[in-house]
């Protein structure tokens, strides 16, 4: 399934319903009765194409009684920040929080909102506060509280506290036990006071040190403005559970679900949607005012895609989600009264993601944030454009890292679309054809990312559904799966359409959350599904079939298309109409060398530097084939590699073979493992991408004006070059052929909480932690093995230290490596299997010491 830039909008989310809700629900006395604001300084920003902002001192009078005596809550929604996250390749940007019940109270000379917590513990007694906000009083009669700006820097500094990686609010939890940031300086930069529905706003700016500051819209308004209707449908759920419940509709569907609270001792989640109150009640989005004129169109397309569903639900027939275009002047990201997708201009960020409030005690939303960056479509183009290669993060898809008061769903991976681009399986003929694909990419994405805003969890399993071969066959019974970009391109009938398939899962999971499930039959399937904590669940055992990125009805089978595609010099037809490695290299060079593309070639730096093009791109396809692709041979094994484990308790259906499957990746892991060189096909393919390559920059301006032997001896050494960067692939261990051995390895580690499969098939015994132990003792101890995968060796068979197997495998790794170490003739080898050694565990080296004794 992350985070910014520098532009200082005023953006905003759409009302989740008509404003004549909030006017009905309305019934408190207006607590703030006049604000006047004074500009005293400029200090730094970091939104979008701004440098600098203002900063304000307030003075608002308030009316004592209703501000004492009413609940509220109050909302801290992430705008920007300049914290990057190298691990996402994102800047920290726009998160919404769940909204917190406080209340005032006067403390001396100041007005403190507080946090009593009481949901947060199952203690009606022991509940310890949270001060949220200090407001100072400036003065005050029976009647009225004049007070200045809120400072909740602390509060707000907490929130940006610095993850397990060291790189910034990853996470943005403000109750995490980790090194907490402490603000350095604090300035408002806008207060304002919305008198319909009573919400006060204010825009806080807080600098945590080293250069990074957090912007956030803070707002307090009144409990009651979240009154759900009486068609509001509550879901309640439980957050002990992956699922989200084990009976009824939480146990059919994937819902997201609000954080735990109490209620006593009773721990309650419920799931996460729209409140429509009424037959005219929307769902309206906006969109950030930098959006360029071109994209607006896709957005609404994307939006107005889910009303596909509405539009045939019983009773309903309407269009419930609306996209209103750009936002209006004066309204703020964050605001709690607006859905937003923020069109993040800035060309780093390596995912799209959305993230949303709730009144925690029924799961009713306030609104959703969209991060949505035009580098999603930009840089793709010029990943191809300029044939650059970018290895691929494989950590960004998972959900659960990003939990509590401020959280992101999910984070919709765009280098793979990148690299896809890259890796010449796309077939690409103009610069129209890439457009169109950035166009569907953005739509597909933005689809996805508002199912999640409508309240749906991802389904993995909706891709199993999928058959290849069978023409009538869709990718999925659910946008909510993570598909492949290529495949998903069918969930909209025409780029400039919001019309497209019903699939099942997601119609069904829509109907129960908005429509009281009336549009659920009896006869209706129940589906298959899982979200993201059942992906990573091992306790009692893993569920093979719950995994993501796999475009296959049996998981495992990806495994079997990703080493055809490698082999094979083309593959039969089926409804992906799909390519091999071989025939993707062939493609590079005609989607590379335009007319136009050779005709710029005047200068040697130009003629240089379009070689490196074309050999950085073919690295790209090496890669994006085998290794970093979601569907290459390493992706796909690595992926998998649960298979190898022990199954959960509830048996797989009918047409699941376990023996099959988990041969067929443990065949993924040996055929990894051995891959030394590049296939014979491969190698092929590439020398005549080479030669056509040279045969059409001959044309060039730079080499038409060489002299003939001049020119034949740079086209004679740059074969050389290229030829022999492209062999060397086989050799490169931070993007070749060791680096995918290397992935492998490490994934081969053991976890503690399921063990790897040992049982009978048939009569034939099989012990996979054994064959799995086997293949790191055997690429720890070979000499002939890089420096990095016989590490990643060692520290992997080291997991397995405290198991018998485990031992017995360590201590034989370690009589071999300290005769390798008693018998090197260089530091460099003695040095090796020194670091080898330490990397296995001191219990292991006692075990080892005994060997050696006895």
């Amino acid at each position: 399934m992350q985070k910014k830039y520098l532009i200082s909008f005023v953006f905003l989310l759409a009302s989740t319903v008509t404003t004549s809700c909030y006017r009905e629900n309305l019934k408190s006395k207006s607590f703030v009765q006049a604000v006047e604001v004074k500009t005293i300084d400029k200090k730094a920003s970091v939104a979008p194409d701004k440098t600098s902002s203002r900063s304000i001192q307030v003075k608002a009078t308030l009316d004592k009684n209703a501000v004492l005596n009413q609940e509220f809550f109050y909302s801290a929604n992430l705008q920007y920040s300049s914290i990057y996250d190298k691990h996402d390749d994102l800047y920290t940007q726009s998160l919404a929080q769940g909204l917190i019940p406080v209340h005032f109270r006067i403390a001396g000379n100041e007005l403190d909102l507080i946090a009593d917590n009481r949901d947060q513990f199952p203690s009606d007694v022991n509940h310890p506060e949270r001060l949220i906000s200090r407001f100072q009083i400036l003065s005050q009669t029976d009647t009225t509280l004049t007070i200045s700006e809120g400072n909740s820097s602390v509060y707000l500094a907490g929130i940006a506290n610095s993850d397990s990686k060291g790189v910034g609010p990853a996470n943005l939890k403000a109750t995490e036990t980790s090194t907490m940031i402490s603000p350095q300086e604090h300035w408002v930069r806008s207060f304002e006071f919305a008198a319909e529905g009573q919400y006060l706003l204010q825009e806080s700016s807080v600098d945590i040190g080293t250069d990074q500051i957090v912007e956030f819209m803070e707002a307090i308004f009144p409990r009651e403005n979240m009154k759900a209707s009486d068609s509001f449908k509550v879901y309640q759920m439980n957050p002990d559970s992956p699922a989200g419940g084990t009976e009824g509709y939480v146990a059919r569907y994937r819902f997201l679900n609000t954080d735990r609270i109490f209620n006593g001792e009773s721990k309650l989640a419920f799931a996460e949607h729209f409140d429509l109150p009424s037959e005219q009640a929307t769902i309206d989005w906006y969109v950030t005012p930098n959006i360029p004129d071109e994209d607006l169109a896709p957005v609404g397309l994307a939006v107005e895609g889910w009303n596909r569903y509405f539009r045939n639900f019983k009773a309903m027939h309407r269009d419930i989600l609306k996209f209103k275009g750009r936002l209006p002047q004066g309204i703020h990201l964050g605001d709690p009264r607006y859905n937003v997708i923020n069109w993040d201009s800035r060309l780093v960020a390596g995912a799209a993601y959305e993230s949303q409030s709730y009144d925690p005690s029924n799961g009713k939303q306030a609104n959703a944030i969209i991060y949505m960056p035009a580098a999603w479509i930009k840089i793709g183009m010029d990943y191809w454009a300029n044939g650059e290669f970018s290895e691929i993060g494989e950590a960004q898809a998972a959900a659960q890292s990003r939990s509590s008061r401020l959280k992101s769903v999910c984070f919709r991976d765009m280098h793979e679309a990148a690299a896809y681009l890259a890796s010449g399986k796309l077939r690409v003929r103009s610069e129209e054809d890439l457009k169109n694909f950035g166009i569907e990419l953005l739509k597909q994405t933005l689809f996805h990312e508002v199912g999640h805003a409508l309240g749906l969890a991802h389904n993995f399993k909706g891709s199993l559904s999928y058959k290849p071969n069978d023409s009538s066959s869709i990718f999925s019974t659910s946008i909510m799966d993570y598909n492949d970009f290529e495949i998903e391109r069918v969930a909209f009938e025409k780029i400039d359409s919001s019309s497209g398939p019903q699939l099942e899962y997601d119609r069904q999971a829509l109907s129960v959350l908005y429509n009281n499930a009336q549009d659920v039959a009896s006869s209706d399937p129940v589906l298959p599904t899982c979200n993201d904590a059942e992906a990573d669940n091992e306790a009692g055992g893993v569920d093979p079939l719950c995994t993501r990125y796999d475009i296959e009805h049996d998981p495992s089978a990806s495994i079997l298309t990703a080493v055809n595609r490698i082999y094979q010099s083309s593959l039969p037809a089926d409804v992906r109409h799909d390519i091999t490695l071989s025939e993707a290299i062939l493609q590079i060079p005609k989607t590379i060398l335009s007319a136009q593309t050779l005709a710029n070639i005047k200068t040697k730096s130009d003629f240089e530097h379009l070689v490196q093009k074309i050999s950085s791109s073919l690295d790209g396809a090496l890669n994006y084939y085998l290794s970093t692709g979601r569907s290459s041979l390493g992706y796909a094994t690595r992926t998998n590699l649960k298979m190898l484990y022990k199954f959960g308790g509830q048996a797989l259906p009918s047409d699941y073979d376990p023996q099959i499957m988990r041969e067929r990746v443990y065949s993924g892991v040996t055929e990894i493992l051995k891959l030394n060189t590049l296939p014979a096909g491969v190698l092929s393919a590439l020398s005549k991408a080479v030669e056509t390559s040279l045969e059409a920059v001959k044309l060039t301006p730079y080499l038409s004006a060489l002299e003939t032997s001049e020119s034949n001896q740079v086209l004679v050494d740059q074969q050389d070059k290229m030829n022999a960067h492209v062999q060397s692939f086989s050799k490169d261990q931070k993007l070749g052929l060791p680096a995918m051995r290397t992935k492998m390895l490490t994934a081969m580690a053991r976890h503690p909480a399921v063990p790897f499969f040992f049982g009978k098939f048939d009569k034939t015994q099989v012990d996979y932690e054994m064959l799995i132990l086997i293949q790191l003792s055997d690429v720890l101890t070979a000499k002939d093995r890089t420096s990095t995968e016989r590490l990643a060796a060692a520290k992997s068979l080291a997991s397995f230290s405290g198991r018998k197997l485990g031992d017995d495998v360590i201590a034989k790794a370690v009589l071999s490596l300290s005769a390798e170490r008693d018998a090197s003739d260089n530091s460099d080898s003695r040095d090796l299997a020194e670091s080898l050694l330490k990397a296995l565990s001191s219990p292991v080296e006692s075990t080892a010491n005994l060997l050696l004794t006895n």
